[in-house]
């Protein structure tokens, strides 16, 4: 019981940092010009941070970002937008080198109106971090 709940006050602890970066990334989209967003985009500031995890500490840690991420996605509200959790969960899966793209479209509303999205892919499992594109109101852009 103890350790269930040591478990989710962690989980509570790392969700609330992954929610303040996310915050802060949403706030630099916001007052960034669009070129400045497109170098973070493409510049991994922690990607050559090598941490030296062994496979099996790497796996937990990998599944326990991807549950934050999803949750965030799930439940963000307020200074957050689907791009900003992309550029935060790339940053928390490059710090455990955790190869991922950043896929970016365009979606149809139900009034045919075209909003902008960015989804993040696993690459090894080829699975979406984030909610993506379904084929029938979408259109796949470029990737980062």
């Amino acid at each position: 019981m103890i350790k269930n709940i040591l478990k989710k006050i962690i989980f509570f602890i790392f969700y609330i940092i992954f929610s303040f970066f996310d915050s802060f990334i949403w706030l630099l989209i916001k007052l960034l010009p669009k070129q400045k967003v497109l170098l973070i985009l493409r510049y991994r500031v922690f990607k050559n941070i090598k941490l030296g995890l062994k496979q099996n500490i790497k796996k937990k840690i990998k599944k326990f970002f991807i549950k934050i991420i999803s949750y965030r996605c799930k439940y963000a509200r307020l200074a957050s937008s689907c791009l900003s959790r992309c550029i935060t969960g790339r940053i928390f899966l490059d710090l455990i080198d955790v190869e991922n793209i950043i896929n970016i479209g365009i979606i149809k509303s139900e009034d045919n109106e075209k909003i902008p999205h960015a989804w993040l892919k696993d690459v090894v499992s080829s699975k979406n971090l984030t909610p993506g594109i379904k084929n029938s109101n979408g259109v796949y852009l470029d990737s980062f």
